[in-house]
């Protein structure tokens, strides 16, 4: 099979994966036990050249020769670069989930094969991509997870995405157990049965929760001290800190992105449907004609409500593959990165952006602060920027709008 060999300006550009036009043949990928399966391998030689013209797509044959495919038309894209693809099989876990979705779609529409790990206790069927293969279970069932590996020739796997997860702080609060056992415990087994099966190769979906309460209102860096107040918060700092172990000692390559608020949607791939984020229940009150609670209005920032850091969730998974590609190719990275847009959207300017968007007023209802809400928390991102040509290109209104547009969709489907 054929080496990938992307450019880092490319990989950093929104909708790259999702819209390179590419050539695709079946083939037969081997996989043991007679589980055999068509996968999509594009093999595309892509030349992108200094005109807005044209361009040409040549296959690349097994001599090397090229041969003359398709002209291809206009081309925004201004950097001369050759792209070879090849075929990869990639563990995502939390396949059916917000985030692992719109991982999967982009694995998949690049031509990688997935294998889809989720128990879908908060995952849903309607999210899962009809091309990934998919399994269901726990991620701390090691019997499991050998059953469903074995099933692949050895040696074929080449990484793990690591989504799956609780998620909540508030909830962790109340079930910490159950946080320990899910975000700590399955990262050990996740990172057990990868050891047994060579696979050295893993991207860590963790939190900005292990930063616990920041109230200084500069942006928060790497180097940040560490000390998350919720189980949340400590069972993802325990997850890292396996992974920082499994890398000093066993040959692991690995990256933790430390995620802040993720939001907006694809029609089709999946949307937010937690109760604990704004914008979904934002959605809700627009489409069900509910009141917003806002909780306090006298922070020290501009309008005296509480400011986050938004990150669109197709430029989250795109840097997940990114990381990936990098970890395969030997790139040198930091073990750990914030993903954020670096800017602060505070709650009233969140409902106006929403309101505006979906053309319904939003009826807001003042509440008192909640004990422990800082009143700003933004992300440093110039390590991501410096390294994983991370640029977060798209709006506050972008991001509304692909999140609502998704909520409709899956609305009368799942919602």
């Amino acid at each position: 099979m054929f080496r990938v060999l992307i450019t880092r300006e490319l990989l950093g550009t929104p909708g790259f994966y999702s819209s390179l036009p590419r050539i695709t043949e079946k083939v037969m990928f081997p996989f043991s036990n007679s589980a055999m399966t068509n996968v999509m391998l594009p093999r595309v030689v892509m030349c992108i050249v200094r005109e807005r013209l044209t361009s040409k797509i040549y296959r690349l044959d097994k001599s090397l020769g090229e041969k003359p495919i398709d002209n291809v038309g206009t081309l925004q894209l201004f950097i001369l670069v050759i792209v070879v693809y090849s075929c990869r099989v990639i563990v995502v876990t939390g396949a059916a989930g917000y985030i692992g979705s719109h991982v999967c779609k982009e694995l998949l529409d690049i031509g990688h094969s997935v294998i889809a790990i989720d128990n879908l206790s908060t995952g849903k069927h309607q999210f899962l991509d009809q091309r990934a293969l998919f399994y269901k279970g726990n991620i701390q069932n090691r019997d499991f997870l050998i059953s469903t590996l074995s099933k692949f020739e050895r040696g074929s796997i080449k990484g793990v995405i690591h989504l799956a997860g609780l998620k909540f702080a508030s909830e962790s609060v109340k079930n910490p157990l159950s946080y320990y056992e899910t975000n700590s415990s399955g990262t050990q087994m996740i990172l057990s049965v990868m050891q047994d099966f060579d696979i050295q190769n893993v991207v860590f979906s963790s939190s900005c929760s292990v930063y616990g309460d920041v109230f200084a209102q500069k942006p928060v860096s790497e180097s940040e001290n560490l000390k998350p107040i919720s189980p949340y918060g400590k069972s993802k700092l325990f997850a890292e800190s396996f992974i920082q172990d499994a890398v000093n000692s066993l040959g692991f390559r690995a990256i933790s992105l430390r995620y802040f608020n993720v939001a907006g949607g694809t029609p089709g791939v999946s949307c937010d449907l937690s109760r604990f984020n704004i914008f979904p229940n934002l959605f809700r009150a627009a489409t069900d004609e509910l009141q917003f609670d806002v909780y306090g209005n006298q922070y020290e920032t501009q309008d005296g409500t509480c400011v986050r850091d938004y990150v669109d969730v197709r430029l989250l998974a795109n840097a997940h593959i990114f990381c990936l590609e990098s970890l395969l190719t030997g790139r040198d990275l930091d073990l750990v990165y914030n993903l954020g847009s670096g800017v602060g959207n505070s709650v009233y300017e969140i409902i106006r952006v929403v309101s505006e968007v979906t053309g319904i007023e939003i009826k807001a209802k003042l509440k008192a602060p909640r004990l422990g809400d800082p009143s700003q928390i933004l992300a440093d991102v110039t390590k991501a920027k410096r390294d994983l040509a991370w640029n977060h290109s798209i709006s506050l209104e972008e991001i509304v709008e692909s999140g609502w547009n998704s909520w409709k969709y899956f609305r009368d489907r799942i919602v």
